[in-house]
């Protein structure tokens, strides 16, 4: 499981370094992945810091969107 989490986080930040806005792989790759709600969220605040040193701002607000989101779903699925 280590290791696959950071092969996966590595070919996301390939995907942060690529010039563009076109962010779609980097949601994929996170979607397909078996990792935990729990890791996924993990993962996100680890690539919105690369995305911060890469000064993509407006992928930072799609991430925290996107951890928002997992949250919501986190929670829903406990309640249950």
């Amino acid at each position: 499981l280590e290791q696959s989490y950071i092969h996966l986080k590595i070919l996301c930040i390939e995907q942060i370094k690529r010039p563009g806005r076109d962010y779609s792989r980097l949601f994929e790759l996170i979607q397909e992945s078996q990792l935990t709600i729990r890791m996924r969220q993990f993962l996100i605040r680890e690539l919105e810091y690369e995305a911060f040193r890469f000064k993509r701002l407006s992928l930072i607000q799609l991430l925290d969107q996107y951890s928002n989101l997992l949250q919501k779903l986190s929670n829903a699925t406990t309640k249950l």
